[in-house]
């Protein structure tokens, strides 16, 4: 595997390369996980509910390495306009 990015081994190098370090695992990427969200495209009204609330700030990657279990556009459009109202 030869992807890199920022100059980075990738996550899966970082585990195959004997001389990886864990911290090889997570400096592969500047994108935070609000701007990660953005450029995938499914994740729009999460953005919207971050932004709402003023997480979006804090889940930047200069405050640290997150992970985050995100619905989908699809998955709140099933709750209904009614449940969404009451989020956020």
């Amino acid at each position: 595997m030869h992807a890199c990015v920022n100059g980075s081994p990738s996550p899966l190098q970082a585990l195959t390369h004997d001389r990886a370090t864990p911290t090889d695992l997570f400096n592969h990427s500047t994108i935070d996980v609000v701007e990660t969200l953005k450029q995938n495209g499914k994740f729009n009204t999460l953005v919207k509910a971050l932004e709402a609330t003023g997480l979006d700030k804090e889940l930047t990657a200069d405050k640290g390495i997150f992970c985050l279990y995100a619905p989908t556009d699809d998955a709140f459009n099933k709750l209904g306009d009614v449940s969404r109202c009451f989020l956020w």
